[in-house]
């Protein structure tokens, strides 16, 4: 395959792809020093004790591309007004920079979208997605993206939206399963009734309209594997 492949979303730099890994705020991993995404996840939000400094932080840390994974989870244990809150206010603080958001959202889809039309973002991207076919709709007609992981290929109706979204919607990802990039290329592919080649030609066009100034040798590593 010759064209660039992009990897959305991840927490392993995989040599050759292009990939957007994500660094979770406040759980003692060390920033990395790429171009990247952060923030606080929903799952840690009652592990962190000033998550308002985190957000402050986040916004003048070098190398931010993306505000994410943020969102809310309804199946996670963490209290779902304190994950509401610090949803709303990495958003509101995505707003301020212009910076894209990459969402993590569980039994919340409403509640997401109604935050979402609260806010004027540059763009939006439905990580790791398992939803209905209406949902993958609403969502599209909003101009938001929808990224499919391995998970979501589990889900007969989530496969199905992915069989009819337009092109311009769609990425792919591995996020932190061991997939590699290049499976997804093939699957995602495979769903749609195209060759991975012509899906990694739009996925490129894709990344490039939301991340238009990014230098794709700065995501890109040298080695095989790296594990932050």
């Amino acid at each position: 395959m010759n064209s660039k492949l992009v990897n959305i979303h991840t927490h392993t730099m995989h040599g050759g792809a292009l990939c957007l890994v994500s660094h979770a705020l406040g759980i003692g991993h060390e920033r990395p020093p790429y171009p990247h995404s952060e923030g606080i996840h929903p799952w840690s939000v009652e592990r962190i004790a000033d998550p308002q400094a985190l957000i402050e932080e986040m916004r003048h840390a070098p190398g931010v591309l993306a505000v994410g994974e943020i969102g809310l989870d309804r199946m996670a244990r963490a209290d779902a007004e304190l994950q509401k809150r610090l949803f709303a206010a990495q958003l509101d603080a995505a707003e301020e920079l212009a910076l894209p958001v990459i969402l993590h959202c569980v039994k919340a889809f409403e509640e997401t979208m109604a935050e979402l039309a609260r806010r004027s973002l540059p763009a939006v991207v439905f990580h790791g997605f398992i939803g209905s076919v209406r949902q993958a709709e609403l969502a599209a007609e909003r101009g938001y993206c929808l990224s499919f992981g391995p998970r979501s290929l589990r889900s007969p109706r989530t496969v199905e939206a992915l069989r009819n979204l337009p092109s311009e919607r769609i990425f792919t990802e591995t996020d932190d399963n061991d997939d590699t990039i290049e499976a997804m290329y093939a699957r995602v592919a495979a769903v749609r009734g195209t060759e991975p080649e012509a899906l990694a030609i739009d996925m490129y066009r894709n990344f490039k309209r939301i991340f238009p100034a990014t230098d794709d040798t700065q995501l890109t590593a040298n080695d095989p594997e790296r594990r932050l």
